[in-house]
């Protein structure tokens, strides 16, 4: 009788269910509330901390979400003609259906193709979804001072050294690594020593608005009224009043107060 006991009671302990391996439930939808194990539910699915995308498996990314970094499933493709694929030389010809041929002038070396979005996530990490300037919104390439949240979000290919950093304002924008005793930043930016990244020589990528103001979009020149201009050469970005009576030293120049030719393409010299 007892081996016979002994016999009934190891299937029951078999059945235990703290003994079954709990159920992966990364990338699963949650929601409506359903438990995700040990992943925290993210944009309704199931999600893993990272810092990079090293840290993700294959066919996921590190992107960001609420301040933090997690693996979630890559929403956009990057197929021939489709997200990132350079078309400098045969442009719009090299893109997919429904791609264009994105730059930021006549045969800019770094063009490429990009498509319509309704949210960063649809968007390859180092491009965001915003107005295209032509009332859509499309996935474009993040430059210095584009709004980030990971390193990740500023590598690209024109800034492959590209970091995501903290200015005086709190925000957090794109930026680049650099060396205060050797590779430099360019013009309107200065290296910190301690993050060892450039940031802008204001302290903010975003000013009060006034003449000179760094900005990214014209939103954020509205105080006065103006638009948010870009230097050529410097890239540096600044807002502009438009031109009624321009005050010293500004100038009007096509129909905006800029400054003069002495300070050579840069707002630094004010």
């Amino acid at each position: 009788m007892r081996f016979a006991w002994l016999g009934l009671l190891a299937p029951l302990l078999l059945a235990c269910p703290g003994d079954a391996a709990p159920v992966d439930r990364f990338g699963a939808d949650c929601s409506m509330g359903e438990s995700c194990n040990t992943y925290s539910c993210v944009e309704g699915v199931c999600a893993s901390p990272c810092a990079s995308g090293a840290d993700c498996r294959a066919g996921s990314e590190c992107r960001a979400s609420g301040g933090s970094g997690f693996c979630l499933a890559r929403r956009w493709s990057a197929e021939p003609g489709e997200f990132g694929t350079s078309c400098a030389i045969g442009g719009a010809a090299d893109c997919a259906t429904d791609f264009v041929c994105a730059s930021v002038r006549a045969d800019d070396p770094e063009a490429y193709c990009t498509s319509s979005c309704s949210a960063d996530l649809e968007c390859p990490p180092g491009l965001r979804c915003q107005d295209y300037g032509d009332g859509t919104l499309k996935c474009v390439r993040r430059e210095f001072c584009s709004p980030c949240d990971l390193d990740s979000d500023c590598k690209t290919s024109v800034l492959p050294d590209g970091a995501c950093s903290a200015d005086s304002g709190g925000g957090k924008f794109c930026s680049k690594a650099c060396d205060p005793a050797g590779e430099t930043c360019p013009a309107g930016f200065l290296c910190d020593g301690t993050t060892r990244t450039c940031v802008h020589h204001t302290g903010s990528c975003v000013g009060d608005g006034t003449n000179c103001a760094p900005c990214t979009t014209d939103v954020d020149c509205s105080t006065t009224g103006g638009d948010c201009l870009r230097f050529y050469f410097s890239g540096e970005t600044f807002c502009s009043e438009t031109c009624g009576s321009c005050d010293s030293p500004y100038q009007c120049n096509m129909g905006n107060c800029v400054p003069p030719a002495s300070w050579r393409g840069t707002c630094t010299g004010g």
